[in-house]
């Protein structure tokens, strides 16, 4: 399985990146988001209220899927999933220690680990692969930087065992 981690500041491109880069990967592709915004709680006194309080939650809705309660091991819920898929895809984590995607326009980021800046300035660090784009991202730009991220696919991913190992660390169960 390869993972490609996305992350960045709010409203450079981030999504409009992974929905350029799904198209160009085959097989089976899974994606992961993470939001610093708060989900709409179930209302108080529902069933699925009073559930969620007692144990962990599926909710499954034409919508899709919600996860509820008290929460699994989240190194296990990430395993199982992207267990099955080609590809998995994270957007958000930007403190993840993986060396992720990065938009920026600051091309040094000594505090986030960064495998591959998107950004219009040219980072100083000889580690980093750069992309130079104008942010926020367009559609047009997107596909473009998702064709060279394919193309560049040992500069813009990792393996899952250095995924395990970094959530390991994150969540504290190293």
């Amino acid at each position: 399985m390869t993972v490609w981690h996305v992350a960045g500041n709010s409203g450079l491109g981030k999504t409009l990146l992974l929905e350029a880069l799904i198209p160009q990967l085959s097989g089976t592709v899974r994606v992961l988001k993470h939001s610093h915004h708060a989900l709409e709680r179930d209302a108080v006194g529902t069933d699925t209220a009073r559930l969620s309080q007692a144990t962990s939650t599926v909710r499954i809705h034409e919508d899709g899927l919600v996860l509820r309660g008290k929460r699994p091991d989240f190194v296990d819920f990430v395993t199982w999933y992207a267990s099955q898929c080609d590809h998995l895809l994270i957007e958000g984590l930007k403190f993840l220690n993986t060396p992720k995607i990065y938009l920026s326009r600051d091309p040094n980021q000594p505090h986030i680990t960064v495998g591959t800046l998107v950004g219009p300035k040219r980072p100083t660090s000889l580690n980093v692969f750069w992309i130079a784009a104008d942010l926020p991202l367009t559609r047009s730009s997107a596909t473009d930087i998702a064709c060279e991220l394919v193309k560049e696919a040992t500069e813009a991913t990792f393996t899952w065992d250095v995924l395990i190992q970094a959530l390991k660390t994150f969540t504290g169960d190293s």
